[in-house]
């Protein structure tokens, strides 16, 4: 990732917390599960490569009901070695005129996803790639809903493809070409919606860490 001098609460990794009463978050296990369609928003990234590293090229936010809060592409400090063009549909010329300053998007993103509930397939990446952690009860990770994982032929659960959810449970065919971060973002909260009750029952949902190794600590939001 790109480095600054910006100030601290935009340098570096940061958690998400709920500002109210400086708790970590308002979802508690009483209303976790209650339907407040305000609450909800699905994320997706695209990411090209700089040698083994993956950086963000391009962000999109949806509401519940598939309307756009946010899309924006990024402008990597790093030199690009791969833009996989063939999956993501990113190229070096909309990257050049429309790509954004890194900490300018991530700001952006922050400011959204601040006590909101968050929706996405395999946020893993798209979360380490903002340099976000949240807390578990605010992600809704589809890749993780165990009742819409595969076995592997070592009888152990891995997640489906996005666009094979999407074939199968909404008769729907996405990623066709290239991947859409918007599309994908509400196919993802698509998948959620419909199969929010499974979520609710499964007993290992969203059990991921966000933040894997990076450069800098986190800074706590409060």
């Amino acid at each position: 990732m790109p480095t600054s001098s910006k100030s601290k609460t935009t340098s570096k990794n940061m958690t998400i917390r709920n500002s109210k009463n400086g708790n970590r978050n308002n979802i508690t296990k009483k209303n976790r599960y209650n339907l407040d369609k305000r609450q909800y928003v699905a994320l997706d990234c695209e990411m090209v490569g700089a040698g083994r590293l993956n950086l963000l090229a391009e962000v999109a936010i949806v509401d519940w009901d598939g309307n756009v809060l946010y899309h924006d592409y990024v402008k990597p400090k790093m030199n690009i070695t791969d833009y996989r063009t063939q999956f993501s549909g990113v190229t070096k010329e909309i990257l050049d005129t429309k790509g954004k300053n890194y900490w300018t998007v991530r700001e952006n993103v922050l400011r959204i996803l601040q006590n909101k509930i968050v929706i996405g397939h395999d946020l893993t990446n798209d979360l380490r790639s903002l340099r976000i952690e949240m807390p578990q009860e605010q992600i809704r990770n589809t890749a993780k809903i165990r009742g819409l994982m595969s076995l592997n032929k070592y009888g152990r659960l891995q997640p489906q493809k996005l666009s094979r959810l999407a074939e199968i449970h909404l008769n729907s065919l996405i990623q066709k070409n290239t991947h859409n971060p918007i599309e994908d973002a509400i196919t993802a909260m698509e998948i959620f919606k419909k199969f929010r009750e499974l979520w609710n029952n499964s007993k290992k949902n969203g059990n991921i860490r966000p933040i894997g190794p990076v450069m800098e600590k986190p800074i706590r939001l409060k």
